[in-house]
């Protein structure tokens, strides 16, 4: 769940930091403070995004393994 979250909101961060980006080159003088809100936005935001989807693989591969685990042991129980 957690994991879902941090992808979810990590592309969000990122792509609002693009756009807080896009705000500060597109005045005539560049605005540092966007500049820096938006490197902030889009370095976060990707690290968290790629930190959940890393865990989510992780948990969703062990959850497989434990359903095969199961299906393995049931099969075993019938057979005898």
């Amino acid at each position: 769940m957690i994991a879902r979250l941090l992808v979810a909101f990590g592309a969000v961060a990122a792509a609002v930091g693009f756009t807080v980006f896009g705000m500060a080159t597109s005045y005539v003088e560049f605005h540092d403070d966007y500049a820096r809100i938006s490197y902030l936005l889009m370095g976060g935001g990707a690290i968290a995004a790629i930190i959940g989807i890393f865990w989510y693989r992780a948990n969703e591969r062990r959850l497989v393994e434990l359903a095969e685990a199961r299906a393995a042991a049931q099969q075993r129980q019938g057979q005898r």
